[in-house]
Order: structure tokens, then C-alpha cells, then sequence
């Protein structure tokens, strides 16, 4: 009876790790009648409501990717191909975390969203905002862009 036990708990035990490492999501790509590929200077805004500076761990993840980016509390003032929106989630599970963000590429000559993507991951496997816009950034422009 104890060799059944210990079986049936190492098999109960690794079904509970498998089940805490799933449930991370991740979207991202580019719209119908995009020219993202075409893009060279991109400007990361900051949102109003964003204390944590997110804008800067995205513009830091872009550049090494290679891409031109700069980034800013403001609308930009120079002439960029494309401004990079976002939007952060958090959630509580015993500490704060950043739950899901989602990046929107727009064109600067449109106005319109070219390109967006979002990543979401539960408390078990979280991701700190720059590891999020990684995940996103790595599958809109490749591991190294430009």
C-alpha cells in the first residue's frame, strides 16, 4: 500500500507542476496593410498613468533588438515612422505583479494601429513588464530586428 501511495503522490505531484507551469498566453502581429517591416524610427510614450517608467524597459528591449527608438513623457516632436503605445495589468497574489501588457504599434503617417501584441502570465510564472515587452517585441520584429 505505501509503494502505491508514493507512486500515486510523485504522479499527483508532477501533474501539479505541469498545471502551475501553463496558463501563459502571448500574442503578437501585425495587421492587414501593415508596413511595420518598412518602419526604421520608433518613439515609445509614456502613459500618464504609468509610475513604474515601463515606456523605458520597452525602449530598452527595441534598441536591442537594433531598432531606433527613443522614448518620452509626450506626444512626440520629432518625425518618427511609428509610435508605441501600451497598457499594463496587475494583479495581487500576496505581492503585486504585472499580470498581462500589451503593446499597440501606430503609424505615425495613418494614425492607425499597424501592429500590436500582448502577453499575459498567471502568478506562477510571472514576468516583469520588460520580460513581457520582450516575449511581444521578440515576435513582431525577430530576435535581432535591424
Amino acid at each position: 500500500m505505501p509503494r502505491v501511495l508514493s507512486k500515486s503522490l510523485l504522479c499527483g505531484l508532477i501533474l501539479f507542476s505541469f498545471s502551475c507551469a501553463s496558463g501563459a498566453a502571448r500574442y503578437a502581429g501585425e495587421l492587414p496593410g501593415s508596413r511595420l517591416s518598412e518602419m526604421s524610427r520608433f518613439y515609445v510614450q509614456h502613459q500618464p498613468d504609468d509610475k513604474r517608467d515601463i515606456h523605458l524597459a520597452i525602449q530598452e528591449e527595441m534598441m536591442l533588438l537594433g531598432l531606433s527608438v527613443d522614448a518620452g513623457k509626450g506626444p512626440p516632436s520629432d518625425n518618427y515612422d511609428a509610435v508605441v503605445t501600451y497598457v499594463d495589468r496587475y494583479a495581487w497574489d500576496v505581492t503585486m505583479f504585472c499580470a498581462q501588457l500589451t503593446l499597440y504599434v501606430r503609424d505615425t503617417r495613418t494614425g492607425y494601429v499597424t501592429a500590436t501584441g500582448w502577453s499575459w502570465r498567471p502568478s506562477t510564472v510571472r514576468k516583469t513588464p520588460q520580460g513581457h515587452a520582450r516575449l511581444i517585441l521578440r515576435e513582431l520584429f525577430g530576435e535581432e530586428s535591424k
